[in-house]
């Protein structure tokens, strides 16, 4: 197991290899600080499904996701553009990869810290995403795990035990999405 991550540390290292070399030296350390690390979710997330009522918000139980053998986390923060740093059109193709691959196995679990509902019920209604998503307005989930600054380190394959297999966005780069896909299809098989 640990040969596996050292060798999927160093293929994230290459894919960021044209940074700087102070940047690499902060990839590096970040890489070696999440290999293998345990996120930590709080006791009972609460999972919503936006529906087209708008006094409707369907609450969904998840927690069977949360035990899975194998899930990809998805933080996205309140700052900035949601909607263009989120790019749901091209999660749900991904997803939509993803799931002929490992039939249907791999939840996808949408962790939002915001506190304008009326906005997420708008980008995923107006985007067709009726994923089931946690809205974190307290931000438990970064402050029980302190995600990296770094917004594409934000996005994480894990095993069983919630521990950190793969590290990075799969959206918006086409060689992390690459490592994903190589990962769960040897995870899967």
């Amino acid at each position: 197991m640990k040969f596996k991550l050292n060798s999927l540390m160093l293929i994230i290292l290459f894919l960021y290899s044209c940074s700087s070399k102070g940047n690499r030296q902060n990839i590096t350390r970040l890489l070696h600080e999440w290999s293998e690390k345990e996120i930590v979710f709080s006791e009972q997330p609460v999972f919503i499904r936006f529906t087209k009522d708008d006094a409707e918000i369907d609450t969904v139980d998840c927690l069977t996701s949360l035990k899975s053998e194998y899930k990809v986390l998805i933080y996205v923060d309140s700052t900035g553009c949601t909607a263009c740093k989120l790019k749901l059109p091209v999660w749900k193709d991904f997803m939509t990869e993803v799931d002929s691959i490992a039939d249907k196995q791999i939840p996808f679990l949408f962790f939002f810290h915001s506190n304008d509902l009326a906005e997420l019920r708008y980008l995923f209604l107006s985007e067709v995403f009726d994923y089931p998503v946690c809205v974190d307005t307290g931000d438990e989930l970064n402050q029980i795990n302190q995600f990296p600054k770094i917004e594409a380190f934000h996005v994480f394959l894990l095993n069983r035990d919630n521990k950190v297999i793969v590290i990075g966005n799969p959206i918006q780069n086409r060689r992390v999405r690459e490592l994903y896909l190589s990962q769960i299809r040897k995870e899967v098989s």
